[in-house]
Parts: C-alpha cells; structure tokens; sequence
C-alpha cells in the first residue's frame, strides 16, 4: 500500500502535469515583500536559499534579482518540469523535503511554501530537523502555514487525487518549533484565520 507521502506525490504529478498544457505563469502576490523578509532576516549580502513549493517562481526571480543564489526543489517531476518553464534560469532540484540533499549548514534560508503541512506529524520533528541542520546557525526558515486543527487524506483542488494535509494553530506550531531550536523572527496574517507567513531563526 502506498504510503501517504506518496499518494501526495503521485496526486501532484497528475495536477502539474494537467497545467502544463495551460502553462500561464503569473506572479504570487508578495513574493518580493517575502524575499526581501528574508534577506532582512539573515542579514547578509549575499545568501545562498532553498526554494520548494507553488509559489517557487516568484520567489526565485526576486531573490535572484537581489542577488542570492536560490535553488528550486520539489517533489514531482512533472511539478519541477512546470517550474523550468516559469523560472528557465534557476537551478533546480527533484528531492523529497523529508530528506535533503545538503550537506550541514549549507544554506542561509529556505522557504517551504505549506509543505510541512503535508508532513505528517509523526515524521513532523525528523523533518524540521533535517531542514535545522541544513541551515548554518543563524540562518532562516520562511513557512506559509495553513491555521486549522487535525490532519489526513483530503481530495486535491484540482480532482486529480487525495493529498495530506496536518493543519496547526499558529501558537502550537510556534511552540514545537522552538522545541527543535527555531526562534520566531516574524509573523504575518496572509488570510486572517485561515493562512500566516512566519520566519523562523535557527538558534544554535
């Protein structure tokens, strides 16, 4: 039986790859603001970032633009192959999130856009980790967080299959992230109860 990080997967590849027939690239409203956040947030000249999630493109223009070395990652094949369309330029990567490819501190920031809200919370503290050790200390995480309570399978918007969604209150997120070394720098209301942008600092 496939495994619920996998039946997310294969439901993502289906949804990319149906959009990619009606490729219109169009920029996510305050890429910019959340790419200079976090250039303000590492506080260095030049940073080197990780990118994953839908609304990648954007993102990587601006920090590009800004001068960072940004990295796209994702997932599905069919997502990335989507995302070389929109951002021809950037490198990218297909690796899970669960297990990065980066050697310990090797990065200044990520941006998980929702995905630790397809992390299931059993696997939840293994993967913060694993996303802690790949930033140096000192170096940021940048999370859109979905604000609701429970987790399980839930039909995609698209109809192309079943994803996982854990849903958190912004306080309990907050809290278990402190527990795994991570200070809140910053918090934002994107959609008031339904969805906030946090950037949080690796202490140690």
């Amino acid at each position: 039986m496939a495994s619920n990080a996998e039946i997310t997967r294969r439901t993502y590849e289906r949804a990319a790859a149906a959009l990619f027939s009606q490729f219109d690239p169009r920029p996510a409203a305050g890429s910019a603001h959340q790419a200079r956040l976090l250039y303000q947030y590492v506080g260095r000249p030049s940073i080197r970032c990780l990118v994953m999630g839908g609304s990648a493109a954007p993102l990587l223009h601006e920090l590009a633009e800004q001068g960072a070395y940004a990295v796209g990652m994702d997932y599905s094949r069919a997502a990335l192959a989507h995302l070389r369309r929109e951002a021809p330029l950037a490198p990218l990567l297909c690796a899970d999130m669960r297990h990065l490819p980066f050697a310990r501190s090797a990065l200044d920031a990520i941006f998980a856009d929702a995905l630790l809200g397809h992390v299931e919370r059993r696997d939840f503290d293994d993967t913060v980790r694993g996303l802690r050790d790949a930033l140096r200390p000192g170096g940021v995480l940048g999370v859109r967080l979905k604000i609701g309570s429970g987790e399980g399978l839930e039909t995609h918007k698209s109809g192309a299959g079943k994803v996982w969604r854990g849903y958190w209150q912004p306080s309990e997120f907050i809290e278990r992230l402190y527990a795994l070394d991570f200070d809140l720098r910053h918090e934002q209301d994107l959609l008031p109860g339904r969805q906030v942008f946090l950037i949080l600092r690796r202490e140690y």
